[in-house]
């Protein structure tokens, strides 16, 4: 059957490797730390600052099809800005 297969292959990658998640829940408290927790903190957040997950979404598309398609020579001739869908230009 697809799913026991499925729930066997899920354990025994739980039984070998899920030490290390708890491991590191324990020793540091998060799954995956890395050397940017510390660095990266809310003390470096601009006055004012909230996160804004529909906005950071809108530009997010902008961003992927800017840097895909208009970022040429390491970011030395980029396109010109787009708009966000709803933004327009004053």
């Amino acid at each position: 059957n697809h799913v026991e297969g499925v729930a066997i292959a899920a354990a025994v990658s739980i039984l070998v490797g899920g030490w290390w998640w708890v491991r590191n829940l324990i020793r540091v408290g998060e799954l995956a730390p890395t050397t940017e927790s510390a660095l990266y903190t809310s003390r470096l957040r601009p006055p004012g600052f909230t996160p804004d997950a529909a906005w950071w979404a809108g530009r997010f598309v902008v961003w992927m099809v800017e840097r895909f398609w208009g970022v040429f020579g390491w970011i030395h001739y980029p396109l010109e800005p787009a708009d966000p869908p709803g933004e327009g230009r004053a």
